[in-house]
């Protein structure tokens, strides 16, 4: 078993160099990309990846500790899913902590 602590647990910045990029479908919210990227071994992979605004989820607990759920229709899934709370930074400037405040 590997035992790691909350110290070790840290994403890493890391870039590898992109040969070319394309546009393949630009969408209402978000646009799908391909990249060639060159790998430290001096290979080529492509890879397909979704730019999109961003998005914020909450995960809130009552007095009890109980996390509140919503019920969530969700198309690509055919199916209404429970999910914690969740929505588009869709708006130009917008910080995650101010996505997360519910509407007064």
């Amino acid at each position: 078993m590997i035992v790691i602590s909350g110290a070790q647990i840290a994403d890493t910045p890391l870039a590898w160099p992109v040969q070319d990029s394309r546009t393949l479908v630009k969408g209402h919210i978000g646009t799908f990309v391909e990249d060639d990227i060159r790998t430290p071994d001096g290979g080529l992979i492509t890879r397909e990846y979704l730019e999109h605004p961003g998005a914020v989820g909450i995960i809130a607990l009552d007095d009890h500790d109980r996390v509140a759920l919503v019920r969530q229709y969700r198309h690509p899934v055919r199916q209404r899913l429970v999910e914690p709370p969740a929505g588009l930074m869709d708006v130009d400037g917008e910080s995650g902590v101010a996505s997360a405040q519910p509407l007064s």
